[in-house]
């Protein structure tokens, strides 16, 4: 009567292939996190910027500035 189980060996083997996967998997998450970060950031300065380019649009065309 045998009975059927993973060696230590094996255990170990697995659980170092589950932890390269997690490794990889969260190394492409931070990377994404990281360009959405990057994105948040340009639209914040474009639409500041475009803001300020209406104010000034405005102030030209009211001839407030010479």
């Amino acid at each position: 009567m045998t009975k059927k189980a993973f060696t230590l060996v094996e255990m170990i083997i697995a659980i170092t292939i589950f932890t390269v996967f997690i490794g990889f998997a969260m190394s492409g998450y931070l990377v994404f996190h990281r360009a959405q970060q990057e994105v948040a950031i340009s639209r914040s300065v474009l639409m500041e910027s475009e803001e300020i380019l209406s104010v000034i649009s405005s102030a030209i065309k009211a001839d407030a500035i010479f």
